[in-house]
């Protein structure tokens, strides 16, 4: 990712009896999976802007964890900016089960084996959105100047801080 904005604004203790602290983490890695017929193998990874079109397409984002390291997430928000004048109402936000390459991954494939997610012959889906003990949270929209504006469940960033998710 390179210029599509999206961070992570975390509200976080270091410990029960320490003051709050706001982190900002910048994404590292982006994709957006087509689930439509003819382009489950395309990659969108490293792109200027990510296209996101009702459920056929799903952005998938890493984000570098390390300044979470002992840290207790309170609450969080995903931010993104906002492209153009259509307007999204809420997202469901899914922890990832598999680890994934940007440039290489697709709705086929992670990028970084013997094909698929996990496996052979495993698509995308099966990895994310509840699947695969994989975590989810739905949020409302809020919108602020030109960003998106997304809560994010404090589960969904342990799972990523501690590496047991990949985005």
């Amino acid at each position: 990712m390179r210029t599509v904005l999206a961070l992570l604004t975390i509200l976080c203790l270091t410990h029960p009896a320490s003051a709050q602290q706001t982190l900002t983490l910048p994404a590292i890695a982006d994709n957006s999976i087509v689930m439509v017929e003819n382009e489950w193998a395309d990659s969108a990874g490293d792109k200027a802007r990510l296209r996101i079109k009702g459920n056929q397409h799903i952005v998938i984002l890493a984000f570098d964890t390390t300044q979470l390291r002992g840290r207790q997430v309170s609450s969080a928000t995903l931010v993104c900016e906002k492209a153009s004048e259509h307007v999204i109402s809420g997202v469901t936000i899914s922890t990832i089960a598999v680890p994934w390459i940007e440039n290489n991954s697709s709705g086929l494939d992670a990028g970084n084996g013997p094909g698929g997610w996990g496996a052979a012959g495993i698509r995308f889906p099966a990895v994310s959105g509840g699947n695969a003990h994989t975590l989810t949270h739905s949020t409302l929209t809020r919108i602020q100047g030109d960003h998106y504006q997304w809560d994010v469940a404090p589960d969904l960033i342990h799972a990523l801080a501690t590496g047991i998710a990949s985005g």
